[in-house]
């Protein structure tokens, strides 16, 4: 752990899995009141903070949320995969590895099914899972896998897009940083490569683009960097 974000990260990880939920949910209180967090760690305290809110909200008479109440919330709306996933994180995966493996047989929501493989990543689980999404069949061992932003991909599509964009247009670098971590989140079980950061950045820089009606921007940066032969894909919003 190298700085401040890490150690407060570390103890309300750390109180959510002693279920000291209150405890954490001040932390996370004082630490979002904050008038700037650096984008990475204000990302991942906004994940935990839906996570303990979760555990406040699945049964307000109990702080435990049962393993039973969460299995229900796994079959439900979209909202209510969140929730059960968000709940799951404060759970020993290993504990319930029938669990994890019927609701990823079960066609779930998408985000909800790729925040659960990164709490699976997160607590190193060494069983071997299957997951089906888009038609392709994915098998994979949980503590082998990178996490999302540790992913050579990730951290150069980031440099990348540092590069051409944080410091004339800061704001929009924002806007593409976050659909950044929504790819690398929705790509799971996979992971970008790093020789695949210039299409991934490149793509979100020209999605971004054309969201904010700046497309002149965008062929600015691609005349000013050379970056005419990169050939992008299309990003669906």
């Amino acid at each position: 752990m190298n700085n401040y974000y890490d150690k407060i990260i570390f103890k309300i990880k750390e109180l959510i899995e002693d279920n000291n939920i209150t405890q954490a949910k001040d932390l996370l209180d004082e630490e979002l009141k904050m008038p700037y967090i650096p984008s990475l760690y204000e990302e991942e305290l906004i994940r935990l903070n839906q996570t303990v809110n979760s555990l406040i909200k699945l049964d307000d008479d109990e702080k435990e949320i049962s393993i039973i109440k969460i299995e229900e919330y796994l079959y439900g709306n979209d909202k209510q995969q969140l929730q059960a996933v968000s709940a799951l994180f404060e759970k020993n995966l290993r504990n319930h590895i029938k669990l994890v493996q019927d609701y990823l047989d079960s066609k779930p929501n998408k985000e909800a099914a790729s925040l659960l493989i990164d709490a699976m990543i997160e607590q190193e689980l060494t069983n071997e899972f299957k997951y089906t999404k888009d038609n392709l069949e994915y098998t994979f061992i949980p503590a082998y896998l990178s996490k999302p932003y540790e992913s050579e991909g990730f951290i150069q599509a980031d440099k990348l897009l540092q590069k051409w964009i944080s410091n004339d247009n800061p704001s929009m670098y924002e806007m593409c940083l976050q659909m950044l971590i929504h790819k690398i989140y929705l790509y799971l079980p996979l992971s970008y490569e790093e020789d695949e950061a210039d299409i991934l950045a490149l793509s979100i820089l020209k999605k971004i683009s054309s969201l904010l009606g700046d497309d002149e921007l965008y062929d600015e940066i691609v005349d000013k960097y050379g970056l005419k032969n990169i050939k992008i894909y299309e990003i669906e919003s």
